[in-house]
């Protein structure tokens, strides 16, 4: 149930970062991803790296649901 939770709250993060930068979201994440690493936070980089999966699958997959 916890791990429900959690892809749902990346699923949310993803959609909010693809509805602000578009095409560019995963790209915005990765900066955001690679910031956190510069500082030695390991946990936030890796919680960005699972939003940024979350974008490339929302991404790849056309509105009716099928993949591209």
């Amino acid at each position: 149930m916890l791990l429900r939770l959690c892809n749902r709250l990346f699923v949310r993060a993803a959609k909010l970062y693809i509805d602000q930068h578009g095409d560019q979201a995963a790209l915005q994440a990765a900066m955001q991803a690679d910031a956190l690493l510069d500082v030695g936070d390991l946990d936030g980089a890796a919680t960005w790296r699972k939003i940024i999966k979350a974008i490339e699958v929302m991404q790849a997959t056309e509105p009716d649901g099928l993949k591209q």
